[in-house]
């Protein structure tokens, strides 16, 4: 019998990438022949737990439970999945395995005070590092001396694929808002866009992934929280993308390259270990800058094309199965025990920046 493992989550949250993901690698490890019992943060009813799960994140396997209380000791391994599940998982006893699934640096998430202090501290309780991508892996480093395991931004090759090519979809770009996330540096995007549409009044503006409808001072299309076929149409639709992270990178400017849509994100070093130095455009982290980036894409159409074109084929060879793999490899070597010294990823991103002057 496959060893039982017991995942630490954070409650539900409509349209979460992040809690989507600890769902679906819970799912692999389930797939693979492992009892996975999953533990969700708060207080809920059983019932609607469940059917809040499935309406979210799709049908599990695993076995869902109510709150953190739970007897470390039945499980082989233990999962932490955000800070403060890194403190429960911590306290359990030493002969339990103890993994972290790191897929942001969460100190930065929060001002510089005791809840940044506490989400770094997490990083050296004594659990596995996990990680999603090549730079967490380097911070954990450079930060706490940890060795971390990673694996690669996939994706799932059945719901981002190019239907068009460049030249036959709209001069029009999309731009993914999510105001409630500060990482998304969300004012600085739209001033951006306000910024390019007084520049190239003919522009279609798309904004999705957020419900709210924000007063915005030009105008746009709010097409609010998509499906992801709806998205891949999205994509198939437009010239350029905007996707800005102020962190670890999003999945989704991978997933628009794998449309053949070029993407501009933002020039930091959190964005230098994972995007190839085509397909994606890096811009000083400014309203000019940005808005430069976007004018220079739909602007030359050499440049977009040899982007657009570039993307799909870059990712290839990136489908969704390498990431689990990659993945459970991480877990396995947890499992047995495996210390061997793990070599760091390199930085990918070659190009200088945009610059706003």
């Amino acid at each position: 019998m496959k060893p039982s493992i017991a995942w630490l989550v954070p409650a539900p949250i409509k349209g979460s990438g992040g809690i989507r993901e600890i769902y679906n690698k819970a799912q692999y490890l389930c797939d693979q022949g492992h009892e996975c019992h999953v533990f969700v943060e708060g207080s809920h009813d059983a019932y609607e737990l469940s059917d809040k799960v499935e309406a979210f994140y799709g049908w599990r396997d695993c076995v869902l439970h109510t709150g953190w209380d739970y007897r470390p000791e039945q499980f082989d391994l233990l999962f932490a999945t955000i800070w403060n599940s890194a403190r429960e998982v911590a306290k359990a006893p030493a002969s339990v395995k103890k993994a972290y699934l790191v897929q942001d640096y969460e100190a930065w998430f929060h001002p510089m005070s005791e809840g940044y202090f506490l989400s770094e501290e997490s990083y050296g309780l004594g659990l596995h590092p996990i990680c999603l991508g090549h730079w967490l892996p380097n911070v954990l480093h450079d930060k706490c001396r940890l060795p971390a395991r990673y694996f690669d931004f996939c994706y799932e090759r059945p719901l981002y694929f190019q239907t068009a090519k460049w030249e036959e979809r709209e001069f029009a770009l999309c731009y993914i808002h999510q105001p409630d996330k500060p990482r998304r540096c969300s004012e600085i995007g739209l001033d951006a866009l306000e910024v390019l549409k007084h520049e190239l009044p003919g522009v279609t503006i798309y904004l999705y992934g957020s419900p709210e409808q924000a007063k915005i001072n030009f105008p746009h299309i709010n097409l609010g929280v998509l499906h992801p076929r709806e998205i891949n149409g999205l994509y198939n639709r437009c010239r350029a993308g905007l996707c800005i992270s102020s962190s670890n990178p999003s999945r989704i400017p991978f997933e628009m390259m794998a449309a053949g849509l070029p993407v501009v994100d933002i020039y930091r070093e959190n964005n230098l270990y994972d995007f190839p130095d085509e397909g994606v455009l890096l811009a000083d982290p400014n309203p000019i800058a940005i808005s430069r980036a976007l004018k220079s894409l739909l602007q030359e159409p050499a440049r977009l094309r040899r982007m657009s074109e570039f993307g799909p084929g870059w990712m290839q060879p990136r489908p969704m199965e390498k990431e689990y793999e990659q993945f459970y490899a991480g877990v396995q070597a947890v499992l047995n025990g495996d210390n061997a010294p793990l070599e760091l990823p390199e930085r990918s991103y070659r190009r200088g920046a945009v610059k706003a002057y």
